[in-house]
């Protein structure tokens, strides 16, 4: 800001930190989600299963269906939960001081601001992205734990 005015570099930058910051919480959303549908899966198997499964008869066919949608239920939310290292927020201190502020390169703020706008950017398409198919294994899980709920209900 430069006496009161605000320029349109600080403008983009604070707007690509702003929606980098929703995108975190999104992912943080989406993994209390999956926390909550693997512990369905396993309470829903536990409650069935006491009640379905006899030792002297072995698995019918929807009881075999039933533990491998609970097994389609823990990969893929597992998936959701794991801490993949791919995820891209904000570029290291020591990079902008390398890049930005020392040796003949030094640039103005705006400049600056201007040019991690754009690496910001970058991140949030990258990282949507892996957004984009942890959410396909959240509705594939979903839809294995509707399964196993059903095929639980025909057992009995």
């Amino acid at each position: 800001m430069i006496l009161g005015r605000v320029e349109p570099e600080g403008v983009a930058y604070n707007e690509a930190v702003r929606a980098l910051d929703q995108q975190r919480s999104e992912l943080d959303s989406l993994r209390g989600r999956a926390a909550t549908i693997f512990a369905s899966a396993g309470i829903i198997s536990a409650f069935f299963a006491s009640f379905v499964l006899d030792p002297k008869t072995g698995l019918d066919l929807l009881e075999w269906v039933a533990v491998g949608s609970f097994c389609g239920v823990a990969v893929s939310m597992l998936a959701v939960l794991w801490p993949w290292r791919w995820w891209r927020w904000i570029p290291p201190g020591k990079s902008l001081i390398t890049d930005y502020v020392e040796g003949e390169n030094r640039v103005t703020a705006a400049q600056m601001q201007r040019d991690l706008t754009i690496h910001l950017a970058d991140n949030l398409d990258h990282n949507q992205g892996r957004l984009r198919w942890l959410y396909i294994l959240l509705m594939f899980g979903i839809g294995c734990l509707g399964l196993e709920v059903v095929c639980w209900v025909l057992a009995v």
